[in-house]
């Protein structure tokens, strides 16, 4: 499903998500008898609180936009999953199964058929991308938002501590029980990003590179 809207010079148009998940966490604002395109204005102009994407229930007509950058103030929103969708910005060089990020200008992927790390990585240079580097807190603000719709445990671009990007690991942006920085064989050297428990607790640990794991591609827009 594809919407698109002028604004200026310049065409916004976004695309139904990949996943099925809602991220009601990220709600920032809610906009009662909505349309479609009133909604997609509303994002492609709310640059103030860095609106990342919307999400559009068809029966109520109501807009839920959405950050990863701002504390949502809004009260716990129930979304109707049958009748919402997802929209991210649409972008040209964003493959088929991908969703754009507009403000990390990120292409992203969950696969869920788990594998090794090397063939993980494989996989993603087919799309032309990579596994996912994650070296600024403005990307884990997303990553960590978008998969909380994925539980479990993703390959990522991490090896021996340094990003496929090839800036070293580095514990200062607070990340909680990040396992890391303690000495492993040379096996386990491969980065996982783990979602933990009820509460979805995230953690970074090294395992041995020829497990099997779900991964997580990206293609980083210029």
């Amino acid at each position: 499903m594809l919407y698109g809207c002028t604004l200026g010079n310049g065409e916004f148009t976004f695309i139904a998500g990949t996943i099925s998940y809602l991220l009601e966490q990220c709600v920032y604002s809610v906009i009662d008898h909505s349309s479609l395109s009133d909604c997609t204005m509303q994002c492609v102009l709310d640059e103030y609180n860095n609106c990342s994407r919307f999400v559009f229930e068809s029966d109520t007509q109501r807009c839920m936009l959405q950050s990863d950058y701002i504390s949502s103030d809004v009260p716990t929103t129930t979304i109707d999953t049958a009748q919402a969708i997802m929209f991210f910005e649409a972008h040209v060089d964003c493959i088929a199964g991908y969703d754009f990020d507009r403000h990390t200008k990120l292409c992203i992927n969950e696969f869920g058929d788990s594998t090794t790390w090397l063939d993980a990585r494989a996989r993603c240079k087919q799309d032309g991308g990579d596994l996912i580097s994650i070296p600024s807190l403005e990307k884990w603000r997303f990553v960590f938002n978008y998969l909380e719709a994925f539980p479990g445990g993703h390959w990522i671009g991490l090896n021996n501590s340094v990003w496929m990007t090839g800036e070293p690991f580095k514990n200062a942006l607070g990340i909680p029980n990040n396992l890391l920085d303690v000495n492993v064989t040379s096996d386990a050297s491969c980065g996982r990003l783990r979602f933990r428990g009820l509460d979805q607790h995230k953690m970074l640990q090294n395992d041995p590179c020829s497990e099997k794991k779900k991964f997580v591609c990206e293609i980083q827009i210029i």
